[in-house]
C-alpha cells in the first residue's frame, strides 16, 4: 500500500471537511421539474396514458401513464417529477438527448439515475456522445423502486457543439420499462466514472458510486447499494489501479486489492456509506483511486454479486 492509499483510508473516520460545491450542470431541466422541456427524444411524448412501446411522459405518478408502473421513492431529496419510459423495441433510438457546447481537452462527467418501472427486464442504459457509446452500460435492477446511478467521463477532442444522448440497449418488448432522473453533464477536474460489467445475482448488479466529486481536501462517501431485499455481508476493495482478474465466485475483480474492508450492506434500496477523506494536498491532483464491492447473494452463480468498478480522479 503506498502513502496516498494509506492517507485516503486511515483518514476515513474523520468528519466532512468542507461543503462540496456542485459543478455547473449544462442540463437545463436535470430533474424534469420543468416538465417535458429542455431536451429532445426519439420516443413519442404522451400527456395522457400509455398506448405502446417507445412512448414516454414526465410526471410524478407513473401509474396514471401505465397502470402497471410502480411509484418509486424520490431519486434524490426534493425530487418530484421524472421521465417515465415504456422502452422502445426499435434499435438505436435516443431516449433523451440535447446539444452541449464543449471545449477541447476538457473532461466532462455524465451522470443519470435510473429505476425499473415493472419488475423484470431490465433496461440497460448507456451514455452516447456524437453517436458513439461511452462509459459502461447500466443494467437496471430487476426489482422496482431501486434507483441506481451511472457515471461516465469523456474528454472533448475539439471545441464544438456535440450531441449527448441516453440510450436503452434492451429492445425487448417486455419488460424494459424504466424511469430517468437527476441528469448531469458538466466539466470536471475532480471526476468519477464506472467501468467494467459487474456480476449479477437474479435481482441484478449492485451499485457503487460516490456521494460527490472527489475534490482534494474534502470528504466523500462511497455509496454501496445492494439489489437484495435482505441484509448481506459485503466486501469493499480500494486500490491504486484498475485490474481484470476472474475470481472463484463468478465475478471479475476490477480494482487492485490494496485495501480490503468488510461492511454490512442493508436491504435495497438503502445504501451503506463508507467515508473517504481526501487529503488537502495539491500533489494529489490527477491521482486515481479505484474501488469495487461485492456482497453475498445466494441467487448469484457462486454466492456473490459484484458491482461495476468505480474510478475516482482527484482534483480541485
Amino acid at each position: 500500500m503506498n502513502l496516498y492509499t494509506r492517507a485516503l483510508t486511515s483518514s476515513a473516520i474523520l468528519l466532512l471537511l468542507t461543503v462540496l460545491l456542485p459543478a455547473q450542470n449544462l442540463v437545463p431541466n436535470p430533474g424534469f421539474e420543468a416538465g417535458n422541456s429542455g431536451f429532445l427524444s426519439d420516443y413519442s411524448y404522451s400527456s395522457g396514458g400509455n398506448c405502446c412501446e417507445g412512448q414516454y411522459t414526465v410526471r410524478s405518478t407513473p401509474n396514471t401513464f401505465n397502470g402497471a408502473f410502480v411509484i418509486p421513492p424520490p431519486a434524490s431529496p426534493g425530487s418530484s417529477q421524472f421521465m417515465i419510459v415504456n422502452g422502445s423495441t426499435v434499435p438505436n433510438e435516443r431516449v433523451w438527448y440535447m446539444s452541449v457546447p464543449v471545449t477541447a481537452g476538457t473532461v466532462y462527467r455524465f451522470e443519470l439515475a435510473g429505476c425499473t418501472a415493472v419488475q423484470g427486464g431490465p433496461a440497460i442504459l448507456q451514455w452516447q456522445v456524437s453517436g458513439s457509446l461511452i462509459g459502461t452500460p447500466l443494467p437496471l435492477p430487476q426489482p422496482t423502486g431501486v434507483w441506481q446511478i451511472n457515471g461516465a467521463t469523456w474528454t472533448a477532442p475539439t471545441t464544438a457543439t456535440v450531441e449527448v444522448a441516453i440510450r436503452n440497449l434492451n429492445t425487448n418488448s417486455f419488460p424494459n420499462d424504466f424511469y430517468i432522473d437527476d441528469v448531469f453533464i458538466g466539466a470536471c477536474s475532480a471526476c468519477w466514472d464506472n467501468y467494467g460489467s459487474g456480476f449479477p445475482g437474479s435481482a441484478g448488479i449492485p451499485n457503487l458510486v460516490p456521494s460527490a466529486a472527489p475534490v482534494i481536501g474534502t470528504s466523500i462517501d462511497l455509496l454501496m447499494t445492494s439489489v437484495r431485499p435482505v441484509q448481506e455481508l459485503g466486501v469493499l476493495v480500494l486500490g491504486t489501479a484498475a485490474t481484470s482478474v476472474p475470481t472463484p465466485f463468478g465475478g471479475t475483480l476490477l480494482a487492485t486489492p490494496d485495501v480490503l474492508l468488510t461492511q454490512i450492506v442493508p436491504p435495497a434500496p438503502t445504501a451503506v456509506a463508507y467515508p473517504l477523506v481526501i487529503p488537502n494536498n495539491a500533489l494529489l491532483a490527477g491521482f486515481q483511486v479505484f474501488s469495487q464491492f461485492a456482497h453475498f447473494d445466494v441467487t448469484a452463480a457462486s454466492g456473490f454479486a459484484f458491482s461495476r468498478g468505480l474510478r475516482l480522479r482527484l482534483g480541485n
